[in-house]
């Protein structure tokens, strides 16, 4: 069975690969840039001989390019299980500032693009009514609390939060568990030419983060609903 990774050819993704590949663990990463997804698959691939590593270019806030990548699942007749959706972008500016294109580009990536995958893979998650599962969805603290500047991004990431809430009160009597995680700031390509004006130095090392998250993902005996990650105290 495979771990499904979006957003996995950099940054938490990336991390959260590694770490699974290390226990052996079959792996598929998925993103939009061919060069980068080729990149971070022979790297992992370097990491253990006994873990198989795919990676699939596709948008997940296309349906044409979901249904592809299901079918392509289907065919090779490989079992997917737990589904990490990690990829995103964001936005900083002010209120007045903003134009549609940004609307769009912000939504898609982190709302509607994690909405519309969960929603195509869920069938799939479910053809195996007997196997644990578990949909594992990285949010930010930017979905606990509204920040200036960052209006867009703060309002895909309460939307998804919805949705997922919803959606594990939708499979409660399931054997697939929603998890969602609120991580702080962490220094990944995430902030390149961002206009925050954070102090980027401050931030999580991703992959820091990721080792949290997967020995949560991965431990069967306990079942966390919510994750907050932040840096420690000074």
């Amino acid at each position: 069975m495979y771990h499904l990774i979006t957003g996995g050819s950099s940054g938490l993704g990336f991390e959260i690969a590694k770490l699974l590949i290390l226990m052996d663990e079959h792996v598929i990463i998925l993103g939009r840039n061919v060069e980068k997804l080729e990149n971070a698959t022979n790297q992992l691939k370097a990491i253990s001989k006994k873990a198989d590593v795919l990676s699939y270019s596709l948008d997940i806030s296309i349906e044409e390019d979901i249904e592809s990548f299901i079918e392509t699942l289907e065919t090779s007749g490989k079992s997917i299980k737990q589904l990490y959706n990690v990829a995103g972008s964001t936005f900083f500016g002010k209120v007045g500032d903003i134009h549609r294109s940004d609307i769009d580009k912000v939504l898609n990536s982190n709302m509607i693009g994690l909405m519309l995958f969960t929603s195509k893979m869920l069938g799939y998650l479910q053809k195996e009514p007997f196997e644990d599962k578990r949909i594992i969805s990285v949010l930010s603290t930017a979905a606990l609390k509204g920040k200036k500047f960052e209006t867009i991004y703060n309002a895909a990431k309460w939307g998804a939060r919805g949705f997922l809430e919803s959606l594990r009160d939708e499979l409660s009597d399931s054997k697939i568990e929603v998890i969602n995680v609120f991580p702080g700031g962490m220094k990944t390509d995430f902030w390149k030419d961002s206009t925050s004006g954070y102090d980027i130095d401050t931030f999580m090392d991703p992959a820091d983060v990721a080792r949290n998250i997967v020995k949560i993902a991965m431990d069967t005996k306990v079942y966390v609903t919510d994750i907050t990650i932040g840096r420690p105290k000074s």
